[in-house]
């Protein structure tokens, strides 16, 4: 068997392959999570499952990658076209700390739209 240091170094992509992931800031973490997991459920899902089933990190580089770019394709989208929805969110999550389900409405707006937009998995269906 290869040594998943070595598998990793073979099957490695150039940085130049992978754009990068956005950071995000806490707040718009929070409001973006649930968007992330309507429109990256599969790639989330192939992940989740290879952690469960205790493959070694460095073996699933591609998986990660998957979640990755889903995460950042989706992202720009929501940025593209549900910008203020997500604006409003990351508004309405800031001036309620301590009662974030006041946020309810802000964010199923978000992700009605990220889901209208067909963002992420979501294209093509």
């Amino acid at each position: 068997a290869v040594a998943p240091e070595r598998q990793f170094k073979k099957n490695r992509s150039t940085m130049a392959d992978v754009k990068p992931t956005p950071v995000l800031t806490g707040l718009e973490l929070e409001a973006y999570s649930s968007v992330n997991s309507i429109c990256c459920n599969e790639a989330t899902r192939q992940f989740t499952a290879g952690k469960r089933d205790k493959i070694h990190p460095l073996n699933m580089e591609k998986t990660r990658e998957k979640v990755e770019q889903c995460f950042s394709k989706t992202f720009d989208g929501v940025k593209a076209a549900c910008s203020s929805q997500f604006d409003a969110a990351v508004a309405c999550l800031a001036n309620n700390e301590r009662s974030k389900n006041k946020c309810a409405a802000a964010r199923s707006a978000l992700e009605e739209c990220a889901a209208k937009s067909r963002l992420g998995e979501l294209e093509g269906l």
